[in-house]
């Protein structure tokens, strides 16, 4: 990759400037400063202080359109470096990552165009081989450890395959996820997990395994972002067999989930195997043990220590469920045993009105962009 050094040290010595510049008006006009000029109204009386506080605010507006200019600047310099820079952010380290990332803001949040360039650059690494390139298996989930290179790039090409990018495009969820989770599931294999196939446990369904189709009451709700409109699909046998209806209702059921774990990965993930009951009773004993609220807890993107709850709850269901009759519950390693099969160091998702892209080991936002600015 070439990079203009000179320019590079440019937009280094103006970020630095720019936190000068901050410190300073926060100095100048901290709390402690105008109580200071305050104290000096008894004395003076009110006329002076007015005068005062007014040439001040016109001095912090004067400041203020000298930043925007600084910042408008520095944008078009940084847009020269951005894609590069992008793609070779994985070997920054964390504190020039994090200068890089706020940098992106300034500069996705300029314009249109920017923009949309981010998007299209961001969508880059989300190709399967930029996926592969970045894979890092020795994180605390071992994410893609499990990972076949030339299965999944055979899978992602085929007709199913095509589903899943399908649904996830619609409902905003990341299709390789959706495609990590299926081969946990099911090992991919929509027949053998029917009623009839070699692996059907007589509860589950199909490649995304659904609940009890037959039995079950269950409707899922998601936002479609092709048409932006809210829609709901009631779950049934006849639904579950058909694999683009399985996968489709897989797809809203992950969006439900995403939604009620607001964004936090590992969360969205358990409880697609714990339920959404099952992952109450979890983050309400977790929070009350560590003095939190449950929002605290799903805010809380670095702390995983829930999971410990999670194999409570596997080994003592009875424990947490009263009348429970098996000795466990669920799969205390969902999340370890989904991100096995998950290519890459990033996954991406919209939420609440923006899309997200985050670390996939910490849930991390690393790059954000209001989705109704994207390719309008």
């Amino acid at each position: 990759m070439e990079v203009d050094i000179e320019l590079l040290e440019n937009i280094a010595s103006s970020i630095n400037q720019l936190y000068i510049d901050i410190d300073n008006l926060k100095s100048k006009y901290s709390q402690s400063s105008i109580c200071s000029k305050l104290s000096n109204v008894s004395q003076y009386g009110i006329g002076p202080f007015i005068n005062n506080i007014n040439q001040e605010f016109d001095e912090v507006v004067t400041a203020i359109k000298s930043l925007n200019t600084f910042l408008k600047n520095f944008c078009e310099d940084f847009n020269t470096l951005q894609g590069n820079l992008l793609k070779d952010s994985n070997s920054f380290s964390p504190l020039l990552k994090n200068m890089f990332n706020n940098a992106l803001y300034l500069g996705g949040s300029a314009d249109k165009m920017n923009i949309d360039k981010l998007n299209d650059t961001i969508n880059q690494m989300f190709t399967l081989d930029s996926r592969f390139a970045s894979m890092n298996t020795t994180g605390k989930f071992k994410v893609g450890s499990a990972v076949n290179q030339e299965r999944l790039k055979q899978f992602v090409n085929s007709d199913t395959g095509k589903l899943f990018f399908k649904y996830g495009e619609m409902y905003g969820i990341d299709p390789i996820l959706l495609i990590a989770m299926a081969s946990q599931e099911s090992g991919l294999d929509h027949e053998a997990n029917s009623p009839g196939g070699s692996q059907y446990n007589n509860a589950a369904v199909g490649i995304c395994q659904l609940e009890k189709p037959a039995t079950s009451n269950t409707t899922f709700h998601a936002y479609n972002y092709e048409t932006r409109s809210n829609e709901e699909q009631h779950l049934t046998m006849e639904g579950a067999l058909d694999i683009e209806q399985n996968i489709k209702m897989g797809a809203m059921h992950f969006q439900e989930g995403l939604e009620k774990s607001k964004g936090n990965i590992p969360i969205l993930i358990q409880s697609y195997n714990y339920g959404s009951y099952g992952m109450d009773k979890v983050l309400n004993s977790y929070a009350s043990s560590t003095g939190q609220t449950v929002d605290q807890v799903k805010e809380n993107y670095s702390d995983t220590g829930w999971i410990n709850t999670v194999k409570d709850f596997h080994n003592n269901p009875s424990k947490y469920i009263s009348g429970w009759r098996e000795s466990t519950y669920g799969d205390a390693n969902y999340v370890s045993n989904v991100l096995r099969y998950f290519p890459g160091d990033k996954t991406y998702y919209n939420y609440d009105g923006n899309k997200y892209v985050v670390d996939i080991n910490t849930s991390q936002v690393l790059y954000k962009i209001p989705i109704d600015q994207i390719n309008e």
